[in-house]
């Protein structure tokens, strides 16, 4: 709706949002000319009165000029004395900047002009002030030309940096309005340039690929600092584009709905989601960037508006300016245009005094104006309502809920809690909840929760049984919580089964933390989901987890432990389990482990050995005594192994060889034992469990070990029989150029491991250990280009920094500017690296 008008052809200017009365200044318009051809230049200032209902403004100030205006801008500078109203910015024809004293100008009074200069070499057509300090005030004009002035001291300004180049003309600079020393300017060949002033000099410079954007208009985001607006006036691309400079290879979105060029943008600082735009299709826009939604929309003009302007002091007003000659006040709250007919109509009516213009002194009939009924319709207002009339809060009641809380309130007067509990409309439950955890005594409040979670089981339906978990989390009820979930949720598959033990862990560590005590032992449902998790592991060769797990978290466990047979456990879960499977194959179900009697002292030939699982070597509790581990029980041995042994009967190791190549390859002949070389002294089995010093071999990898008769997993292979030397690759040690990236690294994932708890985290960071040697290796091949390795040594400076948020940066434009094929084997492991580096603080 439009609320005022003045017929200028004319620049303008609001008055800043702490002066009251609101002032709008206009300057005469370069390059433009009125209907007399005059060339003459004002400067005026007008007041904007909404009292008064008609469409004029009062005239408060003018002012003769010596050149007309491509931009104005009014500023704060100045603003701390009663009698000032700050300094308004010309920008001018030839070079020319002039400041005026605004307060002068409205008085009066004399020497309103307090500084002027032509120190730019053509036309000054971009202008801002410094949202953080008002003295300070960015210039751009012809040849790529910026100036930072501080009105303290208007003669001498400073740059940016060096001029960008090729030289063009500046269209606008806009200071960022969060960090106060990035200031940006943009060229209308569609390219802008993001400064920073402390360094003086370019930071980042963004642009649109296709060429074709022309750039008109650019405004930085009221409330993101990292994200600006840029519009194009080129009729081939009329759009838009949203920039994030943390993605700055392409535009963050594209707002298109203009047909024609757009010639202006304005961002409300009021509310980041109304964006005005004004373009070449006499269409005056409001948009809502977040989502590319037309929010608000001017009727068609019959010109084109070339400036759009939000007013500072009341943000649902704006101005806008057009070629025809008219500078337009508009509310994006809505309105009819039928009062604003019938006020024009009196207003000519009034002007003739009721007389005949032609001069016979008749008294003329009132004025018939027709009825116009397509423009007498409302015009609608924002779809939404604004920011700063939105209610922060609002509570809504239904009568049905309010006779609930008349009876979920006696109670709570009372302190019958357990009446809410046993008759609250089970719909409400998470209402009942909140009065338990609000008003009841802590030595209460957990068997309540389970009284409520027992409930939602036995009386609700199968969506109110899954709520009850949420109480049992909430009284801390780990047991409860697992019987609840068991019957609910499918727990047979390993991702169900992890995701149960997850949640399990996660609450029971909290409820140690917070109530200072450890927890009781689990309960059958509990301890056998445990077990089965176990299983889960140490058939997938983590057998180190999977001792972590059932110390404990199993009675069976503890039990066996306290006759020193823990390992005898550990083999009977893994013979439960299904046989190792490569990488994507699933686990199949538990095979049940058959029972046969213990045999010993007999030799077992070995046909097909089975795959070994890669894995951390095995760890054991160091509470076992060493007496107790030497004393190894016989095993029960199953008709059929899980790892693909065959069923007879075993003896002692020594007596079984790998077919030359190792596990898996075609089978031969068994190894003479005379053939091996006499063991060295020391200690030789890396799971831990040796004692002895009288047997091992030099160890080639860390997750192999030599049998020996103390180590019980002999049985099932777990540690791997050197019965030949293993063949060594003798790699190339990495350049001494590159020799701090490989240290840097291997020293991330030492610290990581150091404080890492999680075993997920673990693994991911055994697994990252070894993928890193395809990065090694590519250094010793010297494969990769030096883009690529200088961008390694920068994410190895972030690292020694622990600007991990930095390193992550340098690897994304290192991966987008690289060839998959020669960064995929090791750049993904760089990002988990500094990922889990982020996430652990170390």
């Amino acid at each position: 709706m439009k609320l005022k008008e003045i017929e200028r052809t004319a620049v303008e200017a609001w008055s800043p949002a702490n002066n009251h009365p609101i002032y709008l200044a206009t300057g005469t318009s370069a390059q433009q000319l009125d209907a007399s051809f005059s060339t003459n230049a004002t400067l005026e200032i007008f007041e904007v009165d909404f009292r008064d209902p008609s469409l004029d403004m009062k005239q408060k100030g003018t002012l003769p000029a010596s050149n007309r205006f491509h931009k104005l801008i009014w500023g704060n500078f100045g603003n701390g004395s009663p009698e000032s109203s700050g300094v308004i910015i010309g920008g001018g024809e030839n070079g020319v900047l002039t400041m005026y004293s605004a307060h002068r100008i409205l008085a009066s009074k004399s020497d309103p002009v307090i500084g002027q200069t032509e120190k730019h070499s053509g036309p000054v057509r971009a202008l801002d002030f410094n949202p953080f300090q008002s003295n300070l005030l960015a210039s751009g004009a012809n040849d790529s030309e910026i100036f930072i002035w501080d009105l303290n001291n208007f003669s001498v300004p400073m740059t940016p940096g060096t001029k960008s180049q090729p030289h063009e003309d500046i269209s606008v600079v806009s200071w960022n309005r969060q960090v106060q020393h990035i200031l940006s300017s943009a060229h209308p060949s569609g390219k802008a340039v993001v400064w920073d002033l402390r360094k003086n000099e370019p930071i980042i410079k963004v642009s649109d690929h296709s060429n074709r954007m022309h750039c008109s208009g650019m405004a930085w985001h009221p409330e993101v600092a990292t994200q600006l607006v840029l519009s194009s006036e080129d009729d081939r691309l009329p759009v838009i584009q949203i920039w994030d400079l943390r993605f700055a290879t392409s535009p963050l979105s594209q707002l298109e709905g203009h047909t024609r060029g757009v010639l202006s943008v304005s961002w409300c600082q009021a509310d980041p989601e109304l964006l005005l735009s004004s373009a070449k299709d006499n269409r005056i826009l409001c948009w809502n960037p977040s989502t590319g939604e037309v929010v608000y929309e001017l009727p068609i003009r019959s010109q084109w508006c070339f400036d759009v302007q939000w007013c500072p002091r009341n943000p649902s007003v704006f101005s806008a300016a057009t070629f025809d000659g008219w500078i337009n006040i508009y509310s994006v709250m809505g309105g009819n245009l039928e009062a604003q007919q019938r006020t024009q109509a009196d207003k000519i009516s009034s002007s003739f005094n009721n007389l005949d213009p032609f001069g016979t002194g008749q008294t003329l009939p009132p004025l018939q104006v027709p009825e116009q009924v397509a423009q007498t319709t409302l015009i609608p207002p924002l779809k939404k309502p604004p920011k700063w009339i939105r209610r922060p809060v609002g509570v809504s009641f239904a009568c049905s809920y309010f006779h609930f809380l008349n009876a979920l309130v006696s109670s709570i007067v009372q302190q019958k809690w357990q009446d809410i509990v046993c008759t609250c409309d089970l719909q409400s439950w998470k209402e009942a909840l909140a009065i338990l955890l609000t008003y009841s005594k802590h030595e209460d409040y957990t068997q309540l929760c389970d009284m409520l979670g027992s409930r939602l089981e036995l009386e609700g339906d199968a969506a109110l049984s899954n709520d009850a978990c949420l109480c049992y989390i909430s009284s801390g009820n780990v047991e409860r919580l697992v019987e609840c979930w068991v019957k609910n949720h499918e727990t047979s598959s390993p991702l169900a089964l992890q995701d149960l033990i997850e949640k399990v862990m996660v609450l029971s560590r909290s409820i140690e933390m917070l109530r200072g005590t450890a927890e009781p032992a689990p309960g059958p449902v509990l301890a056998e989901q445990i077990t089965q998790y176990a299983s889960l592991l140490a058939s997938q060769g983590c057998l180190a987890a999977a001792m972590n797990y059932l110390p404990n978290s199993s009675k069976e466990f503890r039990h066996r432990t306290s006759d020193a047979d823990a390992l005898s456990f550990l083999f009977i879960a893994l013979s439960q389990s299904p046989p190792f499977s490569p990488v994507g194959v699933r686990p199949g179900g538990p095979a049940p482990f058959p029972n046969q009697p213990p045999l010993s002292g007999q030799s077992m030939p070995m046909t097909s050995p089975g795959v070994l699982p890669s894995g951390p070597a095995l760890l054991t509790p160091a509470s076992i005594p060493s007496s107790q581990l030497l004393a190894a029980r016989p095993l029960p041995v199953a008709s059929q192994s899980p790892l693909g042994f065959s069923s007879a009967p075993f003896s002692s190791p020594m007596n079984v060889g790998y077919p030359q190549g190792g596990p898996g390859a075609p089978s031969t002949r068994p190894l003479p034992a005379a053939s091996l070389p006499p063991p060295p002294i020391g200690k030789c089995c890396l799971c831990d469990l040796c004692v002895q010093d009288v047997c091992g071999y030099s160890l080639s990898f860390p997750t192999s070990c030599l049998l020996c008769s103390c180590c019980i997993y002999s049985s099932v292979s777990l540690c791997q029989y050197h019965q030949l030397p293993a063949e060594r690759v003798e790699k190339k040690e990495v350049p001494p150029e590159h020799q701090g990236l490989k240290t840097t690294l291997e020293g991330l994932v030492q610290r990581c491991s150091a404080v890492a708890t999680d075993p997920k985290t673990r693994r991911k960071l055994e697994d990252a250990l070894q993928r890193l040697e395809t990065l090694y290796d590519k250094l010793r091949e010297q494969a990769l280009s030096p883009a690529i390795l200088m961008g390694l040594h920068e994410i190895a400076r972030c690292i020694e920094a622990r600007n991990y948020q930095q390193g992550l940066m340098v690897h994304t434009q290192v991966v987008s500017s690289s060839s998959f094929s020669e960064v995929s084997g090791f750049m993904p492991v760089l990002k988990v690296l500094m990922t889990i580096a982020g996430k652990l603080n170390v």
